[in-house]
């Protein structure tokens, strides 16, 4: 069984960019999302093989009533907000409302701050981030350039439950997916 991710957060905050780079290691050229994308990757981690699932939503209002359905089923949730954009940080907090009442409050929760090769644009500093966040992971990365993206990921690897048991040396096949 794979673990599920939801990936939630409004809209234009690099959600499916990060999942692209999580699964592929590149910064993709994408469109908007229209309601869910899910993308799966196996990858390697302290010598065991994990297959996880990236449930990507949509983030725009016409979605909403998705949200309680994937996150219900979820092992973990990755919440994305974009340091340009003071909204999408306020946000962040409906997000983990919603995670919270669904899942209840000892399900895991990564926060992904966006966009940090922008800092001539930043709005949010890490400092106020820290500051609201309690027992929830935050990491800030940049889906452009990858910054701290591998980091984000080992995270989300750590808190996966669901593993391949099989352990594998060295197969051909996850030489170029292994953290």
């Amino acid at each position: 069984m794979p673990t599920k991710i939801i990936v939630l957060g409004d809209t234009n905050t690099g959600k499916t960019s990060l999942v692209h780079r999580f699964c592929f290691a590149s910064y993709p050229h994408v469109s908007k999302t229209i309601a869910i994308d899910c993308t799966s990757r196996i990858l390697k981690f302290n010598n065991k093989l994990y297959k996880i699932q990236f449930w990507d939503v949509a983030g725009g209002p016409q979605w909403q009533p998705l949200y309680p359905k994937y996150i219900h089923n979820a092992n973990i949730a990755v919440v994305v907000y974009d340091v340009t954009n003071c909204k999408t940080f306020e946000n962040t907090e409906k997000w983990i409302k919603l995670i919270r009442q669904e899942k209840g409050s000892s399900f895991p929760i990564i926060i992904l701050a966006n966009k940090i090769d922008k800092q001539s644009e930043r709005r949010i500093t890490s400092t106020n981030a820290y500051d609201n966040f309690d027992n929830i992971f935050l990491i800030e990365t940049s889906a452009y350039n990858g910054t701290n993206c591998k980091d984000a990921l080992k995270i989300i690897v750590s808190l996966s439950k669901e593993i391949i048991t099989t352990t594998v040396e060295k197969p051909w096949y996850y030489k170029f997916i292994g953290l």
